[in-house]
């Protein structure tokens, strides 16, 4: 007869159970005490993670180009950086497990993105590459305008709606398709294709072409594409306009385009210098193809580029003279915000609706929302919750430059803030170790004070101690979205935080004299055409500001920085941040 064998001194397997129960409840009540900016701010930092890995492989299966790891990471560590600082003022393990719960529930809605069973047309070709005849409705087109046509323009972008295809495969006979494309003529289509408006239908025949990918030359644009949805170029051989479309959709593009035409023939009127005009365009509505090409290869060089994409900037500056204005006029509190917040909408849909103007006028509205409902506005809350609506909406929006730069700006010139603050107020506390005969600014304050205007000096004396804190600011944006700029336009300029603060500066004023201009156009001619002179004087002073910083020593060309050289200079700034924002005790 055996002995019986002796019991294990380890637990049971129910305890096992019991203690792992315990510890997943413990973690989801963890989690669920975790600050709401800061769970929005991981779950938006792991969705991207997820999305863009997931995006990696798929082009790795789907165009077969492998050397397209440096740019992931080049596009991956700005958005590891957000995930960083918050995760570091938080518990381990509760982040964590937000961040990659994100990550892989991005994966399947990325994959399911990318695959877009909604485009039908990609179902009918035989070839990723081929001949085919579509019928589509434009939903971005060009102008046909006379005035506006004197500019020298670039291409637009033609974007249209498939409603129809005809390939080799389908034998004669028009199939019912769905899907976006992008339009390109050829020598002998390019002039009629870009006079055509957007909400015209058309009949075209050409190519069906891949966009450029990974590693090609202009592979970013490729992925730009990828973002709005546009799966193939349709290189145009011969075209058929069918006159303008019938349905709602339709109307709506063509009012909205001509309303932005003819927009942009009253803020160009009177306006005899080309590159000016161009650049007005350009700032007030979004017109990048009239910025003309030197212009815009200084503002690349000078870094600041970003001036003329209609993003944060444009939306909160149009915000605040929209406040303005409307406290001036007398109008209550709470029409107040719902009028400004309209307006806000309006300039976005005027001006293309881009990512970054769609986030920003998003942040605009809930910030409204909770002014309406009494309830403190949190930056970083709203944020998060614009982001996690945007990649919800569209998990390939991190393959988009624009969408990357202003969440990567956002983020750190919000985390950043209030150390600038604290580093502002101890240089002003320094200030005072100083003898008042020595520090050059009173002869100023006794000269304004004898003219009666102490509250001119009051204000200048706000807007100095708010300097160092701006000048930080914009030196940490730079730093931060320096991986960005070299890997996309493979040029730095080191004197483009300080040339950010007056050309930052000066954009309300063009922009402010935008509805003004448009008002002297249609009713004082004369008004009209002073104006028209000062804010061409305007744009040259920026774009002399501009050229001064391109041709600095401290602008040249890089090359586009690898996967380690990209790691390790996130991982740096990271450090830097949170040593910068670390809470005293």
């Amino acid at each position: 007869m055996k002995p019986p064998r002796p019991r294990s001194s380890g637990l049971s397997r129910q305890t096992w159970i019991r203690h792992i129960s315990h510890w997943i409840t413990s973690q989801i009540e963890a989690i669920s005490n975790l600050p709401i900016p800061r769970t929005g701010l991981l779950w938006l930092a792991g969705f991207a993670l997820g999305a863009k890995i997931t995006l990696f492989f798929l082009a790795v299966g789907d165009y077969g180009w492998t050397g397209g790891a440096s740019s992931v990471v080049v596009a991956l560590c700005p958005l590891l950086l957000g995930s960083v600082l918050v995760a570091a003022t938080v518990r381990r393990l509760p982040a964590l497990a937000v961040f990659l719960l994100a990550a892989v529930v991005a994966c399947p809605w990325t994959w399911l993105y990318w695959r877009a069973p909604w485009q039908t047309y990609l179902a009918m070709l035989p070839r990723r590459e081929c001949w085919g005849m579509v019928r589509c409705q434009l939903q971005e087109g060009g102008f046909d305008s006379r005035q506006l046509s004197l500019l020298s323009a670039a291409r637009p972008r033609m974007v249209c709606l498939v409603t129809e295809v005809q390939t080799m495969a389908s034998t004669g006979q028009w199939q019912r398709a769905r899907g976006k494309i992008l339009l390109r003529g050829n020598k002998s289509t390019a002039a009629e294709l870009s006079r055509l408006l957007a909400g015209e239908e058309l009949e075209a025949e050409g190519l069906f072409l891949l966009p450029p990918h990974g590693e090609e030359l202009y592979g970013f644009y490729g992925d730009y594409l990828e973002s709005l949805g546009v799966r193939r170029i349709f290189l145009v051989t011969s075209l058929h306009p069918q006159g303008r479309g019938r349905n709602l959709k339709c109307r709506w593009h063509r009012a909205l385009a001509l309303l932005r035409q003819r927009l942009g023939e009253l803020l160009v009127s009177d306006m005899h210098d080309t590159p000016a005009a161009g650049m007005y365009l350009a700032l007030g509505l979004g017109l990048r193809e009239y910025l003309p090409r030197s212009a815009q290869e200084i503002f690349l060089k000078s870094g600041t580029i970003h001036l003329f994409a209609i993003s944060g900037l444009h939306v909160a500056v149009v915000s605040a003279i929209c406040l303005q204005l409307l406290v001036l006029t007398g109008v209550l509190w709470r029409p107040r915000l719902l009028l400004s917040g309209g307006i806000c909408l309006g300039y976005a849909l005027l001006t293309g609706m881009s990512p970054s103007s769609w986030r920003a006028t998003l942040m605009v509205l809930l910030w409204i929302y909770a002014k309406l409902r009494w309830r403190p506005g949190n930056s970083l809350h709203i944020l998060s919750l614009t982001g996690n609506l945007a990649l919800l909406g569209n998990p390939l929006l991190v393959l988009n430059t624009g969408f990357l730069y202003s969440y990567l700006a956002v983020v750190i010139l919000l985390v950043i803030w209030t150390a600038g603050n604290r580093f502002s107020t101890v240089l002003f506390e320094k200030k005072h170790w100083v003898p008042r005969r020595l520090q050059g600014w009173q002869p100023l304050r006794k000269a304004l004070e004898r003219l009666g205007l102490r509250d001119v000096w009051a204000n200048w004396r706000l807007w100095r101690e708010k300097l160092p804190t701006a000048l930080l600011s914009s030196c940490l944006v730079w730093l931060g979205t320096a991986g960005l700029t070299a890997s996309r336009g493979r040029w730095l300029c080191l004197t483009s935080p300080l040339l950010n603060l007056p050309l930052t500066a000066m954009i309300p004023l063009v922009l402010g004299s935008c509805p003004l201009k448009i008002l002297c156009a249609l009713c004082w001619p004369q008004a009209n055409r002073w104006l028209a002179g000062k804010v061409a004087c305007l744009l040259q002073i920026l774009q002399a500001l501009a050229e001064t910083a391109a041709e600095a020593p401290g602008s040249f060309p890089v090359r586009a920085p690898g996967a380690l050289e990209t790691v390790l200079f996130y991982s740096a700034l990271a450090v830097l941040l949170l040593s910068l924002n670390k809470k005293r005790r």
